[in-house]
């Protein structure tokens, strides 16, 4: 039986909260900007940026792992045997090589 033992580590969705944030981040921006502080106007730019970079990179990672997490916490929970996440694992170094 599930227990998610992983605190269902597959259906996470950190990164889309993350993304989220990013209007209110450059809400912020805008009223340090207003108040004429050019250099953390700056910092706050380059975290945008990195929002935008990672989240994409992580998202796109996240996506190909999802069955290996679902499959593995299924495993651990006792809902599906090894064989399955064995195969699981082999299906995912195939579409890895693509």
């Amino acid at each position: 039986m599930s227990g998610g033992s992983l605190n269902y580590l597959y259906a996470k969705d950190e990164v889309t909260q993350i993304l989220d944030a990013y209007n209110d981040i450059y809400r912020v921006k805008r009223e340090i900007s207003d108040l004429g502080y050019p250099d953390i106007e700056k910092d706050i730019n380059d975290f945008l940026w990195l929002i935008c970079e990672t989240g994409a990179k992580i998202e796109s990672r996240f996506a190909k792992l999802s069955e290996i997490f679902h499959d593995t916490e299924w495993y651990i929970d006792s809902d599906i045997g090894i064989d399955d996440l064995r195969k699981t694992c082999e299906e995912y170094l195939k579409k890895r090589k693509k």
